[in-house]
């Protein structure tokens, strides 16, 4: 069973915290996000985008701030897709 928390209520008590909020956005889609105040959306391509499994990749949308902050590491974990992936 999939529950959904109170989101907003999450984001406020990472706000007060100071916190950096996340949230794996795979199956709510790239348009069910910009009504929370969250720092860094993941998205599952190879389940949303293409919903067959026959690609493979991933998206992270944030601040260009929190990406520039990210980069480096990000690189280093091999985020790249395989130029074959397209076939």
């Amino acid at each position: 069973m999939t529950k959904i928390a109170d989101i907003a209520h999450l984001t406020l008590h990472a706000r007060r915290t100071g916190c950096l909020t996340v949230m794996d956005n795979t199956f709510a889609g790239f348009h069910n996000h910009g009504r929370f105040d969250i720092d860094i959306f993941l998205h599952s391509l190879t389940k949303y985008a293409s919903g067959h499994g026959d690609v493979m990749g991933g998206a992270i949308i944030s601040s260009r701030d929190l990406i520039k902050r990210m980069r480096k590491d990000v690189v280093s974990l091999g985020p790249t897709l395989d130029p074959h992936a397209h076939f």
